[in-house]
């Protein structure tokens, strides 16, 4: 940010005076962030204390200096920080670096008032697309800038002008470590308030934060409408000049955002700053060159895919090889079309519970529960990549056995009881944290180096029905099982080695938790392992 000499700064402060009864003087604009060119107004704002009218234009030249003022009413300045009521025309100019000339404490208040606003906004718009996976989100402080930055220039697109030479211009570094202050203080309050978490450079939101600012698009889209209308009409407002001067100032504006200049990338694309606790963050077309990257794989790799599960799953084994090496990962394509697995299983057990169907909402809740689950001490693969154009999850692949292979030898040998009994106690500790599986068919269950790990998560969730998890295991089981005997002997096993509540054993003896799977299972299947259920 570039100072003005004292000279500079005694003319402005003279000419302002002479204007009303000043509560504050700042400078901004070309002067302030350095890249002025000969002849370049000084953008003046001046707060004024009980004026004719809230918001006025002035152009003078004083002593040689090209004065471009804007007069507010210093109240009128906190409304429109604070409620967005004269929409940003004024506080707006706040974003990017000024200089307080003459009452910097309350240039400070306007300032952080107005991006604190700015940050719980932009804050909700990600709540709203991002839903739960918002909570994993990784967000600098500059992603609240641009994203600001790129609607407001949506708005008025003669600005981007002005942006592209604050932050790419020479002084690009200084201005941003300048504007972020600001931001930095605001976060602070959000803090203290439970709304966002401190991560190293970057902020979080907090479960709280997300419940509270979360709002539909149709909303916020009806409010941005608003305040474009507003800015316009205080605009004109405020413009009571001669025709000459606003001819000037127009060709002005058009000349300079005719002239070549590069958008830095974050004013581009504000979302590419944005980044996963765990796993690429991808926007656009590419998901697959960027994961062949990151597995350190030369440009020029070939890749082998197969399906891997049963008919409905869009879960698929890749391949990727380059001449030197080879990397395997498992890649789960959340696809509408194939959504109609969940809409029939939704249908079937909607008694019971519901279950996620659209695509994004199963992505999201795959990835939380890997996430959380994984942190309760509970295998789980590693994400290495999430593609929301494409809605594409990559996980590391893990070599193992089924669960079902071991199901098998327990039914016709007796063995792979360490196996299941370890399950059994993972899925006891998931209902102990309050996480219900969803899905837990023992082919969604990797054995590796005698641990399970869990696969298909996409209808895992905290307060999940851990009743529904007892019943699809053991009843489902009974595809496997060659006998009411062995079924039985399965049931006794599970709650032998079951260890979170009684009651959630009980509860999945109720018909309701059976009626689903009657269709699969043997009827002296499901009632021999009904009651070893009901005599816990």
């Amino acid at each position: 940010m570039k100072r003005l000499s004292e000279e500079e700064v005694e003319v402005i402060k003279e000419f302002c005076y002479g204007r009303g009864k000043v509560h504050a003087i700042a400078a901004y604009g070309s002067k302030v962030a350095g890249y002025a060119k000969p002849g370049s107004d000084y953008d003046i704002l001046v707060a004024i204390e009980e004026p004719k009218e809230k918001v006025r234009y002035m152009y003078e030249n004083c002593k040689g200096l090209n004065l471009s003022m804007l007069l507010v009413d210093e109240k009128a300045l906190i409304e429109d920080a604070e409620k967005a009521e004269l929409g940003e025309f004024v506080v707006g100019r706040l974003l990017n670096p000024y200089l307080p000339l003459v009452n910097e404490e309350y240039w400070r208040k306007v300032e952080i008032a107005f991006k604190k606003r700015v940050i719980k906004e932009e804050l909700g718009e990600l709540a709203d697309e991002f839903n739960g996976m918002a909570l994993y989100l990784k967000i600098p402080l500059k992603y609240f800038l641009f994203s600001k930055l790129k609607k407001r220039a949506t708005i008025y697109p003669p600005a981007l002008y002005s942006y592209a030479m604050t932050y790419s211009g020479p002084r690009g570094r200084d201005n941003l470590r300048s504007t972020l202050k600001g931001f930095r203080e605001a976060t602070r309050d959000l803090i203290s308030e439970g709304v966002i978490e401190e991560e190293g450079d970057t902020c979080r939101l907090t479960e709280k934060g997300l419940s509270i600012l979360k709002s539909p698009f149709f909303k916020r889209k009806v409010i941005q409408i608003e305040r474009g209308i507003k800015q316009y009409l205080v605009h004109g407002i405020a413009g009571k000049v001669g025709f000459d001067v606003v001819l000037k100032e127009t060709y002005s504006k058009i000349s300079r955002a005719s002239r070549f200049y590069e958008l830095p990338q974050d004013l581009r694309e504000p979302k590419s700053s944005l980044s996963l606790i765990e796993g690429d963050l991808i926007f656009k077309e590419g998901w697959l060159e960027k994961l062949g990257e990151n597995l350190g794989l030369s440009k020029y790799f070939k890749v082998e895919v197969r399906p891997m599960g049963s008919f409905f799953s869009t879960t698929y084994l890749y391949k990727l090889r380059d001449r030197e090496k080879e990397e395997k990962v498992v890649v789960k394509k959340f696809l509408d079309f194939w959504s109609i697995k969940w809409i029939i299983v939704g249908m079937i057990a909607k008694p019971i519970r519901p279950f996620g169907v659209r695509p994004m909402t199963r992505l999201e809740k795959e990835y939380a529960a890997c996430i959380e689950l994984r942190k309760a001490g509970i295998l789980t693969p590693r994400i290495l990549l999430v593609s929301l154009r494409d809605r594409v999850l990559v996980k590391e692949y893990v070599e193992g056995k089924s669960l079902s292979d071991f199901l098998k030898l327990f039914f016709s040998k007796g063995e792979g009881v360490d196996e299941i009994s370890a399950f059994v106690q993972t899925l006891s500790h998931a209902h102990k944290i309050g996480f219900g599986i969803g899905d837990t068919k023992p082919e969604n269950v990797i054995v590796t180096k005698g641990k399970p790990l869990l696969v298909d998560l996409e209808q895992a969730e905290k307060g999940g029905d851990p009743s529904w998890d007892v019943a699809e295991f053991l009843y489902y089981s009974c595809w496997y099982a060659p006998s009411k005997d062995k079924a039985e002997k399965l049931a006794k096993l599970f709650v032998k080695k079951y260890f979170y509540d009684e009651e959630v054993l009980r509860n999945a003896a109720k018909e309701k938790y059976v009626l689903p799977f009657r269709t699969i299972a043997p009827d002296d299947m499901i009632e021999a392992i009904r009651e070893v259920l009901r005599s816990v």
